[in-house]
C-alpha cells in the first residue's frame, strides 16, 4: 500500500508506485490529453515519469503524487509539487494531469488547492508557481482557481510561449483568513440586507398574519412560487417547526400564526430581529437562535417535526453537513422542505454575466473565495457575501445519503438572465425515513 500524503473531500493523493503504470500510460499516451506537450508519451517515457517522481520523493520530500478517487480507489491522474525551470530559474511548481474521462468535474482544482495548502504549511517556499503552454486554457484556469495570478509570459523552446502563474505566501494567508472568516463576513452582509429590507428581509404584514390565523396562508422557499400546501402536515397545531437559515420575519411568523411552535435559526442577528419584530407586533411566540446552519448542536436529536429551509445554503462552503444535521434533529417521519439554486449561473464569467453575456469560465463546485483575484468577484462578495455553487448531487443526493426520501420537487425562477428560458431555483420535500422498505437507508423504525 503506497503512502497517503493528502486527502480532500473526493480525492486521495498518494505516492506513486510502478503498479500505476497502466493507468498513467492511458493518460500520458492520449493525444488529446497531451496536445499541449511536444508529443504523447510512449511506454518508456511513462515509466521514467514514475521513476522521476520516486526520485523526487527521496531528494525533496515531494513530487507529483498519484490522484485517486476516494470513493472507488480509481487512479485518475497526478498532482503535486516539483522543481521546474521557469524562464531560467528552478522554482517550485504545482502540476496536474487528469484523465480526460474526469475533466470538468473540478478534480484538478481540488487536488491543486490541496497541494498548495500542503506546500505553504510544510515547506519554507514563499511563492508557488504553475506554468503552461499559452494555448492550455484548462491549465491556467486551474491556476486562477488556485488563487494564482499571471506573473510572466516568456519565449520557451518547449512551448513556443509559456505563461507563469504564481501565488505568494502572504496572498495564500489572506485567502485562508477569508475562508476562515466567511461566516462572520456573511453575517455582516445579511445584517445590512436586513437593515435595507431586501427581498428576504422584509417582514410580512399584520394582515398576512391575521389571514394565517384564520387558516389562509402560504410561504416561499424560492423567489416566487409558494410551497404546495400538501407538503405540510395537515394540522400544524403544536408541531415543532425549525426555520433553518430562515430569518427575515417571513416564514417563521406565518407558520407560528398557523399554530406551529416555531424556532427561527439564522446566522444574522439583523434577520432574527425581523422575526422578533413580527412576534412582538402580532403577539406570536417565536424562539430565535443565532448560529451557522452547518452546526445545529444546540438542538437535541429528534427535536422537530418539520424543518423549513429557504434558499440560503449557497452561503456555506459545504451543504452536506446541513443535511446530516437536519436528519439528526428531525423526528422519524419528519419533513424537510428546502429551497436552493441551480449552480448554472456560477459557471460563467461574472462580469460578463452581469452584462448579459455568457462566457463559460468556472467549474462546479464553485467558490467565490477561490476567485478573489477577479475584481468583479471581490465587488460582489463585498455587497452580497461569499457564495458557493454546490453540485446538484450534493443538494439532492446529499439529502438521500443523510437518510431522507425525496417525495416532492418543483422549479421556480432564479437568476434573472435565464428566467425566459429555464428555471434556476428549485425546492424539495424530503421525509426522514429509517425503514427496511427504503433501499440504502438505515433500518430502524417506520415512516
Amino acid at each position: 500500500m503506497s503512502e497517503t500524503v493528502l486527502e480532500t473531500k473526493r480525492l486521495v493523493l498518494r505516492n506513486y508506485t510502478m503498479d500505476d503504470f497502466a493507468a498513467l500510460y492511458e493518460i500520458m499516451s492520449d493525444a488529446e490529453t497531451m496536445q499541449h506537450y511536444p508529443a504523447p508519451f510512449d511506454a518508456d517515457r511513462t515509466r521514467n515519469w514514475i521513476s522521476w517522481n520516486l526520485d523526487n520523493y527521496k531528494k525533496y520530500g515531494f513530487g507529483l503524487w498519484a490522484v485517486v478517487l476516494k470513493e472507488t480507489g480509481e487512479f485518475i491522474g497526478d498532482c503535486g509539487l516539483t522543481m521546474q525551470n521557469i524562464d531560467g530559474e528552478m522554482l517550485p511548481e504545482i502540476g496536474y494531469h487528469i484523465n480526460k474521462k474526469y475533466w470538468r468535474r473540478g478534480f484538478a482544482k481540488e487536488a491543486a488547492r490541496a497541494v498548495r495548502d500542503w506546500t505553504f504549511t510544510n515547506t519554507k517556499y514563499d511563492k508557488l508557481y504553475s506554468y503552461m503552454k499559452y494555448t492550455n486554457v484548462g491549465s491556467y484556469s486551474t491556476a486562477l482557481a488556485n488563487g494564482m495570478r499571471k506573473v510572466k509570459e516568456y519565449p520557451d523552446p518547449k512551448n513556443e510561449i509559456s505563461y507563469a502563474y504564481a501565488i505568494t505566501r502572504a496572498e495564500w494567508e489572506k485567502l485562508m483568513r477569508c475562508a476562515k472568516d466567511y461566516v462572520k463576513d456573511n453575517e455582516q452582509v445579511w445584517d445590512t440586507k436586513a437593515a435595507n429590507n431586501e427581498q428576504w428581509s422584509a417582514p410580512v404584514s399584520a394582515e398576512v398574519i391575521a389571514q394565517a390565523r384564520n387558516g389562509t396562508w402560504s410561504i416561499v422557499l424560492t423567489p416566487k412560487k409558494p410551497v404546495p400546501r400538501n407538503w405540510f402536515p395537515e394540522d400544524l397545531s403544536g408541531k415543532q417547526v425549525l426555520c433553518l437559515a430562515g430569518g427575515g420575519g417571513q416564514q417563521g411568523p406565518v407558520l407560528a400564526a398557523a399554530g406551529a411552535s416555531v424556532t427561527v435559526f439564522d446566522n444574522s442577528s439583523g434577520q432574527l430581529e425581523k422575526d422578533r419584530f413580527v412576534a412582538n407586533r402580532d403577539g406570536l411566540a417565536i424562539r430565535t437562535v443565532q448560529g451557522n446552519m452547518q452546526d445545529l448542536s444546540v438542538f437535541a436529536d429528534e427535536s422537530f417535526d418539520l424543518i423549513v429551509h429557504p434558499w440560503s445554503n449557497n452561503y456555506v462552503d459545504s451543504v452536506l453537513p446541513v443535511w446530516k444535521e437536519c436528519a439528526r434533529i428531525l423526528k422519524n417521519g419528519g419533513i424537510l422542505l428546502a429551497g436552493f439554486g441551480s449552480p448554472l449561473e456560477y459557471i460563467f464569467d461574472l462580469e460578463k454575466f452581469e452584462r448579459g453575456e455568457l462566457e463559460l469560465k468556472h467549474s462546479i463546485p464553485y467558490a467565490d473565495i477561490e476567485h478573489l483575484d477577479e475584481p468583479k468577484v471581490r465587488e460582489v462578495t463585498a455587497a452580497d457575501g461569499y457564495c458557493w455553487g454546490h453540485s446538484l448531487e450534493d443538494q439532492i443526493q446529499g439529502q438521500i445519503a443523510a437518510g431522507f426520501v425525496i417525495s416532492g420537487f418543483y422549479e421556480d425562477a432564479g437568476a434573472s438572465l435565464f428566467n425566459n428560458y429555464i428555471n434556476t431555483s428549485m425546492a424539495t420535500k424530503a421525509v426522514k425515513c429509517r425503514c427496511p422498505a427504503a433501499p440504502g437507508l438505515t433500518p430502524g423504525g417506520t415512516c
